[in-house]
């Protein structure tokens, strides 16, 4: 196999791999006709293999020094969040308080009571990584961009290793792996009842009545937003 298959080759083995998966699109290879540098580090791409559907492991992009790097789908849509659950209209409040959750995770006590469905689901990210880390000996980050991220506004899961000076075949085996642990812990995170186990577990029964009542507040606004559509 020459180098300039590979990234096929993990295109086709990613479209194997969650064809049975909700929201699928084929993955495809893009080699700079869309993306030119890498996700974290900005660095210049070699290749990037990504779907438009909503996946658990959404891109795979290796760059000039050979790094590669996995992302999952979004795990929260902060700026969104605060704006549709929390009506934080103001865009600059809405964008320091994300700045805040990005670059401090003692800032997200002080949030907590005010938005908690939205920092207890960062709090039970941050703890899927850690327990899915732990489990397959692979490093999983929950990562939140800050503002200074541009065209990235959802928070997300990653992995990444060095692949200089290994072969095409080693390279396979460890994005296998490392698809596997991503998948992992992407559905993990977004498993209602092992979450709501956690919170209470965590913040208590208490706490957990009043996230129910602060989504059940939410969906009887969206109810007389959509009825309100549908009379107009």
């Amino acid at each position: 196999m020459s180098k300039e298959d590979f990234p096929e080759k993990v295109a086709s083995y990613l479209t194997k791999r969650f064809s049975d998966d909700g929201y699928f699109e084929p993955y495809k290879v893009d080699r700079g006709e869309l993306y030119h540098h890498s996700t974290m580090e900005s660095k210049e791409l070699k290749w990037v293999v990504g779907t438009g559907g909503l996946m658990s492991c959404c891109s795979l992009e290796e760059d000039v020094t050979g790094r590669i790097w996995f992302f999952s789908g979004p795990t929260e849509a902060p700026r969104d969040t605060l704006l549709e659950e929390y009506d934080v209209v103001d865009m600059e409040t809405r964008r320091r308080i994300v700045d805040e959750l990005a670059t401090d995770r003692e800032n997200w006590k002080k949030y907590l009571m005010k938005f908690k469905r939205f920092i207890a689901h960062l709090i039970w990210a941050d703890e899927v990584a850690k327990l899915v880390s732990e489990e397959t000996d692979i490093e999983i980050v929950h990562f939140i961009p800050n503002s200074k991220l541009l065209g990235y506004d959802d928070s997300f899961l990653y992995t990444s290793f060095d692949s200089s000076g290994m072969s095409d075949d080693e390279k396979m085996k460890e994005i296998e792996r490392r698809v596997d642990a991503i998948d992992k812990a992407y559905k993990l995170q977004d498993d209602f009842k092992a979450e709501e186990e956690f919170r209470k577990q965590h913040f208590g029964e208490e706490f957990v009545k009043q996230v129910i009542a602060e989504r059940r507040r939410l969906i009887r606004e969206l109810r007389k937003i959509w009825k309100q559509r549908r009379n107009s």
